[in-house]
């Protein structure tokens, strides 16, 4: 009980400042509800002041809800998302008690280690999208992956058009809500 499942987005062109890190523009998690039913929560950035919000949002979504369920787990899918959190941690200068807490007691579990550990899956990679073809088919869509996100990322900054944010977030919700 009380198991997260996160997936971040990040665009490493959609800002050109001083941090010249790019933008996590997308901190997706789902969580279970008491009737095991997924509820996706988004906490999305446009500029460098909204990704500070939303990085700090998740973290607080997370902690709070450990306040909960202290054994809790925080599921991911390769190492980016614990790096991002140590580098948004540092680069934003908040948050630092709460990373440091979540990282040192293990909170994060990266499931790209244990597939890789315990699946043959026979393709000539594990990304995500090559697993998530064993258990399920996504519908159909411009945003099928994190290089298809970017591109989509870069659409919306160019055009503003919300259906192309709709559509990185349909992306990002499926995947965590069949993992």
């Amino acid at each position: 009980p009380g198991d997260l499942f996160f997936d971040m987005e990040g665009d490493p062109y959609a800002l050109d400042d001083d941090a010249d890190t790019g933008l996590e523009y997308l901190f997706g998690v789902i969580e279970l509800t008491k009737k095991h039913t997924p509820k996706y929560h988004a906490f999305w950035a446009h500029s460098r002041a909204e990704e500070k919000t939303a990085f700090e949002a998740f973290i607080d979504f997370v902690m709070a809800r450990r306040e909960h369920h202290p054994d809790l787990h925080v599921y991911h899918y390769a190492p980016y998302e614990p790096s991002a959190m140590k580098r948004l941690m540092g680069s934003h200068h908040t948050r630092e008690r709460e990373v440091d807490e979540l990282l040192r007691a293990e909170v994060f579990v990266d499931l790209y280690a244990v597939v890789r550990q315990g699946v043959r899956i026979g393709s000539e990679s594990y990304s995500l999208k090559k697993v998530e073809q064993l258990y399920m088919e996504r519908p159909p869509g411009e945003v099928m992956d994190g290089g298809g996100s970017i591109v989509a990322y870069e659409e919306y900054l160019e055009h503003g058009e919300q259906a192309t944010l709709d559509e990185i977030e349909a992306y990002n919700e499926i995947g965590r809500a069949h993992v």
